[in-house]
């Protein structure tokens, strides 16, 4: 799959400004865009018409968004180090924030495959303002690919990555990322489908398109 195939043909249009720094937008099927301003610690909707309103505030320094098979929001959050559930009524539920005894890094971004399961990236990015509320320490011992089974089970599905970039692309059950070390780049290799990152024709270094297999 290229990227370029998600993509219409077209100049970029800009929607609305005056943000910080915007991420993880994902589009609701009822007809609007939810995305992270993660230093403001906001959650926006944009809709068609071209208003903005805040959807949730604190948005717990959120970044990464997508949705459930119930159209329920999934965040990772850097200020609670958490992934969350956003429920219609604005409920918040905690799905991870822990592995092994210790906190989370600071979940980074996140994808729901076709089974329920939700994965998602655990950099030390939100770890320091004005990503995250505070200087904070990272506790786990690698910047994990994880997995939440659909029986909320938490799970470490690639151990030695180490992040230098990733990327969520939504809508489709992949993962991009890549490693900076040649050990987490084979490890990776060994679990998943791997493909040279072209811009223009031209290669702009390793990026490691993960499709999450049966």
């Amino acid at each position: 799959m290229k990227l370029k195939s998600l993509i219409e043909a077209g100049d970029p249009e800009q929607i609305a400004t005056g943000f910080q720094f915007t991420e993880g937008p994902v589009w609701h099927p009822d007809g609007y865009l939810i995305f992270s301003d993660i230093p403001a610690n906001r959650t926006y909707k944009w809709t068609p018409d071209g208003v903005v309103t805040i959807w949730r505030e604190p948005s717990g320094f959120s970044n990464g968004l997508t949705l459930d098979h119930q159209r329920r929001v999934i965040a990772c959050e850097h200020g609670g180090r958490r992934v969350s559930r956003v429920a219609a009524d604005g409920t918040v539920v905690t799905l991870a924030d822990s592995y092994g005894g210790k906190r989370l890094n600071s979940p980074n971004d996140v994808v729901v495959k076709s089974d329920g399961t939700i994965y998602f990236t655990d950099p030390p990015y939100g770890l320091t303002p004005p990503y995250g509320p505070s200087v904070q320490e990272p506790e786990q011992p690698c910047n994990g690919l994880y997995r939440i089974t659909a029986a909320g089970v938490l799970e470490l599905a690639v151990r030695r990555h180490h992040i230098s970039r990733e990327e969520v692309v939504t809508g489709q059950t992949v993962l991009a990322y890549q490693p900076s070390d040649p050990a987490a780049e084979r490890e990776a290799r060994d679990a998943c489908l791997a493909h040279d990152a072209t811009r223009g024709g031209q290669s702009v270094g390793l990026c490691l398109m993960i499709e999450i297999l049966p």
